[in-house]
């Protein structure tokens, strides 16, 4: 009788060790066809300050919104995104760090600068989730 309680609780720890919550992602405000939207998605704060990407997603701006599932294991992430209107594959900046791209972050409303990772973070878990991203430009 043991091992089957024993088994039983092995099987609850796998179960919740690789489970996935698909989370939809609708990104508002892109340009159509105005460059490719990507897509970044840190995990930590240490990675998010040091710019260390959890997982990266290219998307085309062939439909408004642009709308993307993914699969995350349960935890708190910050996703931000741009408009990669050069091609370049980089957000570009002004002379003085100011986005000359559309950009945006995960619990931003564009008031001000962007924060640290406890400021952006989304708790990602349970049933299938929707976020919406809006894209900015200033």
């Amino acid at each position: 009788m043991k091992w089957i309680f024993a088994a039983f609780v092995n099987l609850l720890w796998l179960t919740s060790a690789f489970s996935q919550t698909e989370v939809e992602i609708t990104i508002l405000n892109a340009g159509l066809r105005d460059g490719k939207v990507l897509l970044s998605v840190f995990s930590n704060a240490a990675d998010y300050g040091q710019k260390k990407v959890f997982a990266a997603y290219e998307l085309a701006s062939d439909r408004i919104p642009v709308v993307t599932t993914i699969s995350l294991k349960p935890g708190k992430y910050v996703f931000t995104v741009f408009q990669d209107r050069n091609g370049n594959g980089k957000a570009d900046t002004n002379l003085i760090g100011i986005p000359v791209e559309k950009f945006g972050f995960s619990n931003y409303n564009a008031g001000g600068f962007p924060g640290v990772f406890e400021k952006h973070q989304l708790d990602i878990g349970g049933a299938r989730q929707k976020i919406r991203l809006n894209l900015y430009q200033l």
